[in-house]
């Protein structure tokens, strides 16, 4: 009895030490000079999005506009203490300016999965990022556009077996998983297959579903202390063969072609990528500060670099499309504006499409570019602190390892920026803006860090949308519940229920 009374004393205990410990954490930021909203024990300000009220993007919005004058709020993801930046002047700082402090997006990862320009840290990104940077080059990409080309025309021929109730979320996914498999893997037929593999398993790296959230709740620390093994692990199994197959190949037998393998091969036997002579000048090149240092340009190096273009080419620019195929659908004055300028374009150039002629569909560009904004595929992005920093007009003192988090919906839905925000109005981006400020727009993110492959998502995308709006006009299925919401468990936007729509073929 005395020992069963001993352990519930001593459990009582740790709950109250627990509880005060806490109450204690949830007056960090208050502590310290800095407006905080409304954390929790134990769950600080992550208790709707928990329960899926909402998503994180959407809770760090109402938290910005209850305080519109306060520059920074304290925020709490669970016990630990982050900061959202809540002005325009300081996000530049964050991402620009002062780069420098805020360099990194997390810890450096151990797992070959994770040694990709999203992930990798301080000077071994800077050197990853200076010898990968020319692969995406204007002249790189010329010379890629046709290979996207044919996979969009094996694209249309799949859409042609799909009329009524199609998930073109799901369909975008498959053309993006191909364009990937074929550039980045060197698998070519796989993705739009029925019950492909290649794409189930692509599927699952970011599946929105709680226990992917968990797991990116808990952070790859705590997972490895709990054991809770990483679905990573079998990524690495099922994706990182074929890319070593697929470099051996290639050196073994002297096949050249223009993509992301073939460029990652002449990585490994030269240590550099030929830059033409026009890419010279090329913005994505200018990097300052990159180390020369040592850098071994392994198999598992290379896997890392194809992982990271799956989980960008694939995810993002799948959801992407799928929500541009949505604003079309919902806007049918605009679908049929983007699609006679695409028919303008390519009458005028002999029905060729290729790089530059997509360029020249510049209504077209800006329906994506404004479908980025109402539809990012991050609604909220984040930096590691990687020197102490002291936030401006504060007493605060950021320190290394806290983080920050970039409110991406709160900016793209601020109405001082954009007017009327909540309608999606391509011609927005038609008038030229005086304000010059990059960081009101961050789809791709911006400052050193942003997107490495941001110009070949928009020229895939293009291409497709292009083709699509040649081959269909587009309309919503009647079961698709409208509005849309977006998944609070996903890493990306995903809409929490399907996006039905309805083909109709249009005459050639």
């Amino acid at each position: 009895m005395e020992l069963f009374t001993v352990l519930v004393a001593g459990f009582v205990c740790t709950v109250v030490l627990g509880f005060l410990f806490a109450l204690k954490r949830n007056q960090y930021w208050a502590d310290r000079g800095i407006h905080q909203y409304k954390p929790l024990p134990f769950f600080g300000d992550m208790l709707p999005v928990l329960l899926r009220r909402k998503t994180l993007g959407e809770h760090l919005m109402e938290m910005c506009r209850a305080h519109p004058d306060e520059k920074v709020i304290g925020f709490y993801f669970f016990m630990k203490p982050s900061l959202v930046i809540n002005d325009l002047e300081l996000l530049e700082k964050v991402l620009i300016k002062d780069f420098s402090h805020f360099a990194d997006r997390g810890p450096q990862p151990k797992n070959v999965v994770h040694m990709n320009l999203f992930s990798t840290t301080g000077n071994l990104w800077r050197a990853i990022r200076n010898r990968f940077s020319p692969m995406f080059t204007t002249g790189k990409l010329r010379f890629m556009f046709p290979q996207i080309s044919g996979l969009g025309e094996d694209f249309m021929n799949l859409l042609r077996t799909k009329r009524e109730k199609v998930d073109m979320v799901d369909y975008f996914g498959k053309f993006a998983t191909e364009v990937i498999g074929v550039t980045a893997f060197g698998l070519e037929g796989r993705a739009m297959e029925e019950n492909s593999e290649f794409r189930e398993k692509a599927k699952k790296i970011f599946e929105p579903s709680f226990s992917n959230y968990v797991k990116f709740v808990l952070g790859p620390s705590l997972m490895k202390l709990l054991g809770v093994p990483p679905t990573n692990n079998e990524m690495l199994y099922y994706f990182g063969p074929a890319v070593k197959n697929a470099m051996k190949y290639r050196r073994e037998n002297g096949v050249v072609r223009h993509d992301f393998i073939q460029h990652m091969v002449t990585l490994q036997q030269k240590g550099t990528i030929e830059v033409d002579k026009d890419d010279v000048s090329d913005e994505i090149l200018m990097m300052d500060h990159v180390p020369e240092m040592k850098v071994e340009m392994s198999d598992n190096l290379m896997i890392g670099q194809s992982m990271g273009f799956m989980v960008a080419g694939f995810d993002a620019t799948a959801l992407t499309m799928g929500w541009l195929c949505y604003e079309l659908a919902m806007h049918p004055e605009i679908q049929s504006k983007a699609r006679q300028e695409v028919k303008e374009v390519l009458e005028k150039h002999g029905n060729r499409l290729d790089y530059d002629t997509v360029r020249e569909m510049k209504f077209l560009s800006t329906c994506l570019k404004e479908n980025g904004r109402l539809h990012s595929a991050l609604d909220v992005n984040f930096r590691m602190v990687t020197k102490p920093y002291k936030v401006p007009d504060t007493s605060a003192v950021l320190e290394r390892g806290s983080f920050v988090y970039i409110p991406n919906l709160s900016i793209h839905m601020d109405p001082k920026y954009y007017p009327e925000p909540e309608k999606f109005l391509p011609d927005r981006w038609i008038v030229e803006n005086t304000d010059k400020s990059s960081c009101k727009y961050l789809p791709f993110g911006t400052g050193p860090r942003m997107c490495i492959a941001m110009r070949f998502a928009n020229m895939e995308m293009m291409c497709a949308i292009a083709k699509l709006l040649l081959n269909f006009e587009v309309s919503i299925h009647p079961s698709t519940k409208l509005p849309p919401r977006i998944e609070p468990y996903s890493f990306f936007t995903y809409p929490r229920d399907k996006l039905y729509f309805n083909l109709k073929k249009l005459n050639a």
